[in-house]
């Protein structure tokens, strides 16, 4: 008998856990998304640095599951839907393709889509950190670009 309510406790307990880990990122952010991208061609390697990205972020529970929305609402309007899974204190982006618009000299420039992913965590229940990872593969003229990064952050403070 004291064995069947253990497991019953135990049971509970591990359900309101998995119920918890979506429900901890639930909420409105303010953000601000900086980083460095690569891209490489000819054998040369030149580096970008990406505009801050500053606004508002809202994160949403999708149903009864650790399955959750991540809405980025820049300033500049252009709005972004991520698909993301929560474990725990721990946040796992879906990969998702992007378009990407550079200017890196007169030769390379312009629109390129490129494939993001990303993790992250939350702390102190108020405070979100991602890193993304960008990669996409791009044609300007005739040259073959390889564009890159592993170091794109966002740090998001929950709005009170």
């Amino acid at each position: 008998m004291k064995k069947n309510i253990l497991l019953t406790i135990i049971f509970v307990l591990t359900l309101g856990g998995c119920k918890k880990d979506a429900d901890l990122f639930r909420g409105d952010y303010s953000y601000k998304t900086s980083g460095t991208v690569y891209v490489e061609y000819n054998g040369s390697r030149i580096t970008y640095n990406l505009d801050n990205q500053i606004g508002q972020l809202r994160i949403v529970k999708q149903n009864n599951t650790d399955s959750i929305l991540l809405i980025k609402n820049p300033l500049n309007g252009e709005v972004e839907t991520l698909r993301a899974k929560a474990v725990d204190d721990s946040i796992f982006i879906a990969p998702y393709e992007k378009e990407l618009s550079f200017f890196l000299n007169d030769s390379i420039n312009g629109n390129y889509d490129i494939i993001v992913s990303g993790c992250g965590a939350i702390y102190d229940k108020n405070t979100i950190i991602l890193s993304e990872n960008y990669y996409g593969v791009g044609i300007y003229d005739t040259t073959t670009l390889q564009i890159y990064s592993d170091n794109i952050t966002t740090f998001a403070q929950r709005n009170e």
